[in-house]
């Protein structure tokens, strides 16, 4: 899952001229901004290894046990719900920007639906019966970027230039 949405992103922004901090999809945001918001993805990125990659994490250690993740079937859903949503933004925001509301209505939903799922990360990494530091930590540092950089920040910059 986490393949599909680099591909997504590879498929939408091969075609782009501009680096990656100069991209249209930073919506105009002034480059201290950007580079703000890089960070915090760099910090994302080693918080979602945290807590799903490492030999203890969550997909190739064990899955979460007891609270709101606890059963393996919610997980599984929040997990694939949360792959889908964050895979689909891409296009969504590529449409979007070109002018389709349907498409930008659909992008602002994946952010918002990433989110919540993002929130869940979190909830079950403390809910569980013998919560792990670095889960914890993980969930948080992922949830930074994807509930507050992107579900709010950038939602709100997209909400407000294309409508």
């Amino acid at each position: 899952m986490v393949f599909l949405v680099l591909l997504s992103y590879y498929l939408v922004f091969r075609g782009s001229k501009r680096g990656y901090l100069d991209s249209k999809y930073w919506l105009g945001q002034p480059k201290s901004v950007v580079k703000v918001l890089f960070i915090l993805q760099l910090v994302s990125v080693i918080g979602f290894f945290l807590f799903m990659a490492t030999p203890g994490g969550w997909l190739f250690g064990d899955t979460p046990r007891g609270g709101v993740l606890g059963n393996s079937t919610v997980f599984a859903l929040v997990l694939a719900t949360f792959f889908i949503a964050s895979a689909s933004w891409a296009f969504l925001a590529k449409k979007g920007l070109d002018g389709s509301k349907i498409a930008a209505i659909g992008c602002v939903a994946s952010l918002i639906i990433s989110a919540i799922c993002a929130i869940l990360f979190v909830a079950g990494a403390v809910e569980e019966a013998k919560s792990r530091w670095y889960v914890v930590l993980g969930t948080i540092l992922f949830a930074m970027t994807i509930v507050l950089s992107d579900g709010v920040a950038w939602n709100a910059k997209f909400i407000k230039q294309v409508f």
